[in-house]
Parts: C-alpha cells; sequence; structure tokens
C-alpha cells in the first residue's frame, strides 16, 4: 500500500509490481500512471480515508486463483513497460531527438 500524500515516483511501486504484486496507491505524482499501464492494482484519492478503505475491502476479496493470475499479469506487463533496458532505450531515444 503506498498511501502517499505527495509523490512523483516510487521505486517501491516499481519494485513491488516487477514482483507481480497488486498495490493500493494514491492518485498523486505519476503513481496512478504507473498502475494503470500495468493494471497492477487500485487508486484512491489521496485525501479520502473511505475510498481507500473500499480498495483494502476489495482487494481482500480477490481469490487465491485470481491473485495468481493477476500477479503474473502484472509482472509481466511491469516488465515489459519499466525494465532498465526499456528506460535506458528510451532515454537514449530522447537524448537522439535532442541531439538531432
Amino acid at each position: 500500500m503506498l498511501p502517499y500524500k505527495e509523490a512523483s515516483q516510487s521505486g517501491e511501486l516499481l519494485s513491488v509490481l516487477s514482483l507481480g504484486k497488486p498495490v493500493i496507491a494514491t492518485n498523486v505524482g505519476g503513481l496512478h500512471e504507473v498502475v494503470k499501464t500495468v493494471k497492477g492494482g487500485y487508486i484512491v484519492d489521496s485525501n479520502h480515508s473511505i475510498s481507500l478503505c473500499k480498495a483494502i475491502d476489495k482487494a481482500s476479496e480477490i481469490s487465491d486463483m485470481e491473485l495468481t493470475e493477476w500477479n503474473n499479469d502484472i509482472r509481466k506487463k511491469t516488465l515489459a513497460n519499466y525494465s532498465w533496458k526499456i528506460i535506458a532505450n528510451q532515454t537514449i531515444d530522447i537524448y537522439n531527438k535532442i541531439i538531432i
């Protein structure tokens, strides 16, 4: 669970998602974009404790089989979008666009 009130990015978020674990994160900074991209959990309002409670309840109702499938899917999508190789290639592309 990442109930941040302020953030831009989170190393913890990508670490957890790369292990295939779903998260509950607040809609601050770029957290919601990452969670949406990999469909890796729930996004809640940073100042709304009731939405956080509802997300926790929703997460606790996931069956073991659903969770296993979700974990595998999250891990694959995270590694496909946010692996170091992907990030390095995106950085090189940006530099090449600036230089050329």
